[in-house]
């Protein structure tokens, strides 16, 4: 039931950033996360999860997209 709140408070945090403020999308997923991580009183495990998202194959398909869609 906890994770389902948490859901609940970063697609809210995400509505308000996104479509109030007019903002785009990786600025409220960002805020999102922060809010999040604030709640939850994680900031220590930050670096864990950067650790992990840098570690997985979709930030290189991600970074491989975005350049060959500049070249």
């Amino acid at each position: 039931m906890e994770s389902l709140s948490y859901l609940g408070i970063m697609l809210a945090v995400m509505l308000v950033w996104f479509g109030l403020f007019r903002r785009p999308v990786y600025e409220a997923a960002l805020v999102s996360f922060l809010v999040l991580l604030t709640i939850t009183g994680n900031w220590s495990s930050i670096w864990v999860y950067a650790e992990s998202a840098m570690s997985t194959s979709l930030l290189y398909s991600m970074l491989s997209f975005t350049v060959m869609s500049v070249v």
